[in-house]
């Protein structure tokens, strides 16, 4: 008896030391987690200027809904990215709240895709209505590309996926192929800002903080782009489409089947389109692909700013304008170094179709190679004059998207201008001449 009582004494004491060690333990974890929430820089703030405060990242956000530990990410496909993401979900315990989500659907391939803009949703949007047309069974055996499907015949869908009833509209929808895409928001943002505003869109002069100036969108930069990404947010504001973060497409909510990366994009659609049995689009896109895309980019560029004409002149004049969509097709790698070759004449009257074939040839006198570097060099030096507490505040912002997709953050690249003299991709009175690019070591 006096052995048993000694036995339960020890065990008691030590079951007592025991819990109180986990106790400190599970104390000093809190700590350490609460005070270690983000890694984004502790930034100081100017009281002399207002906007300099507002673009500062809060360090009492909510705490970010996504898993920290990228480095066991599985091999980069999307059905991978797509298991991953619902493994987050599992431990996530932040829901919108919301239980419908804007889709494009099509019931004949059981396929569902929610659209983001600047992150190919136009392509995508179309793609469904290839889809619808090549279903219908075409005669002579024509089969569609995206490409094939004017814009104006692919508006945005209007389809609500259903996630009490998993229906969008009438139809089942439960099981069906679901599949987003993404894209780093430094990519995003250097995309939107040369599509928007390098290319003459007054559309978007909704941006400028000056809204009685009818003309703000004509000299907006791309620092002001940023600005009003980070005030946006921080003031709790719905950010503009073509910004965007990625959870308006419920990630955790929907299930995917598919994440789709823009870095990856032609072996996503081909995943996707294969998945979806598309195989004569597909093998009818792959022996065009380039060109197509080249074509498509071109019309796309110069269509718009003719229907805005009446606008867009009333801020610039109508050569410059054409300049500025010349620029726009260097920057994103469409047509060469070339430089702007009408005269002011020759602008003032040329039609929307024989400008698209003057850039069209320009394209075809270029090389791979320099269109390339074209794209590299002007997004390096659109961030590398960027303060580097605004890319901390951008970090802030889409930390969700750098931290569950495994995007970088990594902005030491934007800093190696001592490698090659700026181009000024910017500088739009440069155009006529000739670019002459560097090589970047």
């Amino acid at each position: 008896m006096m052995l048993r009582r000694v036995h339960w004494w020890v065990c008691r004491r030590r079951g007592a030391a025991i819990w109180a060690l986990m106790m400190v333990i599970g104390t000093w974890m809190l700590i350490y987690l609460t005070q270690n929430r983000f890694t984004f820089s502790e930034l100081t703030t100017t009281p002399e200027e207002k906007i300099h405060q507002e673009l500062m990242p809060t360090s009492s956000g909510k705490k970010s809904s996504i898993l920290k530990n990228t480095k066991d990410l599985p091999v980069e496909d999307g059905f991978s990215r797509a298991e991953y993401l619902r493994s987050a979900c599992k431990n996530n315990i932040h829901r919108s709240g919301n239980r419908k989500v804007r889709v494009s659907f099509d019931p004949h391939v059981n396929a569902v895709y929610c659209p983001l803009c600047k992150i190919a949703s136009t392509f995508l949007t179309r793609m469904f209505r290839m889809i619808a047309l090549n279903n219908r069974g075409l005669p002579n055996g024509t089969v569609y590309t995206p490409f094939d499907v004017p814009i104006s015949d692919a508006p945005p869908s209007t389809d609500n996926l259903d996630l009490n009833k998993w229906t969008v509209g009438n139809k089942d929808a439960s099981n069906s192929f679901r599949f987003m895409f993404v894209r780093s928001p430094f990519d995003m943002l250097f995309s939107a800002y040369v599509d928007k505003f390098v290319g003459p869109n007054p559309y978007f002069n909704r941006f400028s903080r000056d809204k009685n100036n009818q003309c703000g969108y004509a000299n907006f930069s791309f620092r002001q782009l940023l600005e009003y990404v980070i005030i946006t947010d921080k003031k709790k504001q719905t950010l503009d489409c073509h910004v965007a973060k990625w959870d308006a497409c419920l990630p955790c909510e929907v299930n995917y089947t598919y994440i789709g990366k823009m870095e990856t994009f032609k072996d996503d659609i081909t995943s996707i389109l294969s998945a979806l049995r598309q195989f004569k689009s597909l093998d009818a896109m792959e022996a065009k692909s380039s060109n197509l895309h080249a074509d498509d980019a071109i019309q796309d560029s110069v269509s718009g700013p003719y229907e805005w004409r009446k606008d867009i002149v009333k801020c610039m004049s109508w050569p410059d304008a054409l300049r500025k969509i010349w620029r726009k097709l260097q920057i994103r790698g469409v047509i060469g170094t070339k430089g702007f070759s009408l005269s002011e004449f020759e602008a003032e009257s040329i039609s929307r179709t024989d400008y698209i074939n003057v850039l069209k040839k320009v394209r075809e006198k270029s090389t791979a190679n320099e269109r390339h570097m074209m794209k590299q060099l002007s997004y390096i030096e659109a961030y590398r004059n960027i303060p580097e507490e605004l890319l901390d505040s951008i970090k802030h912002v889409y930390r969700n998207e750098f931290n569950l997709f495994n995007f970088s953050t990594d902005t030491k690249i934007f800093r190696q201008s001592d490698q090659y003299n700026a181009i000024g991709f910017f500088n739009y009175s440069n155009i006529e001449s000739n670019i002459l690019l560097h090589t970047m070591d």
